[in-house]
């Protein structure tokens, strides 16, 4: 008698089970596949959202989105702006647009000031104005720096002078850097008594370095004082915008060295930088001679324009699609 065992002979259900079988394993495979795809994508998002919340935020665009039509400017456009030049070889004209811009830092920092806590700074007078551009960034610097040392004896001493103020001081009239009213001297007051802010290191480190977070520079920097004319004033800070500040910060320029070094990019071939809170920025020259000129500004794109004071327009063009959509909605609510 044969004692090896016969080969199993399979039935039709045996194999219908095996086939159900192997269709479930595919179907939970193929599920599997799903979710891990599915996780794939959120994590990429949620990655993203942390990146632009760690970048402040910012959503910026591809600069050859940028679309750019042609205006007309006159030449009174390139004496005044935060980037304007004013020294022994640049006197300012005064220009009557300029002067309209001015506002009052006490009222701006009362009103701006939550009701019963102290203000974050100190102003020397209240009737010392500056223009209305620039006091939201100095607010929020001299704030943030309150917020982060305790400290509220920080003063601003002065700002914006006219012609006849500046007879009072050395530096000729019509020579100052006050006139454009992009500037402030800060002082430290504290139980009566006046200091400058550079006595304190543990203040003026701060308020150097974090400047041109909120486009800020140090208007007469050390070691400087042969190309700007000016020394013993680095307590004096001028505003010249988020863009500007970041690439003079990073080069170690000052306003004049900027000026001189913007005038080698053009509309076709812009300064293309990201500031310290993330935003890009695209940065150009036009120059403007004569009465009237013909320039090239985004039609698209949210953009400042800053004359020189030196025949020319010193054009910064923000990336950021948030500031396009506060355009637009100014636009749309203005009609």
């Amino acid at each position: 008698m044969d004692n090896q065992r016969a080969p199993r002979n399979y039935s039709s259900g045996t194999v219908k089970r095996d086939n159900r079988q192997q269709q479930q394993k595919l179907v939970v495979i193929l599920i599997c596949a799903v979710i891990a795809l599915l996780l794939v994508v959120f994590m990429t998002i949620i990655s993203a959202k942390i990146v632009l919340a760690l970048t402040g935020g910012i959503n910026n665009a591809n600069p050859n989105d940028v679309k750019y039509k042609d205006i007309s400017i006159d030449s009174t456009q390139t004496l005044y702006g935060p980037l304007a030049l004013v020294n022994s070889d640049h006197e300012y004209q005064f220009p009557s647009k300029a002067g309209e811009s001015l506002v009052n830092i006490w009222d701006y920092r009362t009103t701006h000031t939550a009701e019963g806590a102290n203000p974050a700074y100190k102003v020397s007078f209240n009737t010392l104005v500056i223009d209305g551009k620039a006091l939201p960034s100095i607010h929020q610097w001299l704030s943030d720096f309150s917020k982060a040392t305790g400290k509220n004896d920080v003063m601003i001493s002065s700002s914006y002078r006219t012609f006849e103020d500046q007879q009072k001081y050395s530096v000729p009239a019509g020579q100052s850097d006050h006139h454009t009213g992009f500037g402030i001297t800060l002082k430290i007051y504290s139980d009566s008594v006046t200091l400058p802010v550079y006595d304190n290191p543990d203040y003026y480190t701060w308020l150097k370095d974090n400047a041109h977070k909120y486009g800020l520079v140090v208007r007469y920097p050390e070691g400087k004082e042969e190309i700007t004319g000016i020394s013993n004033y680095i307590e004096y800070f001028h505003y010249v915008g988020y863009g500007p500040a970041q690439y003079m910060h990073q080069n170690g320029l000052s306003l004049e060295e900027f000026v001189a070094q913007i005038k080698s990019y053009s509309v076709d071939n812009a300064l293309h930088i990201e500031d310290a809170n993330g935003k890009e920025w695209l940065i150009y020259y036009a120059a403007c001679p004569g009465d009237m000129a013909t320039i090239k500004v985004p039609s698209n794109f949210a953009y400042t324009m800053s004359g020189d004071n030196d025949g020319g327009v010193i054009i910064c063009v923000s990336l950021s699609k948030d500031d396009v959509q506060q355009v637009e909605q100014t636009e749309t609510s203005a009609q």
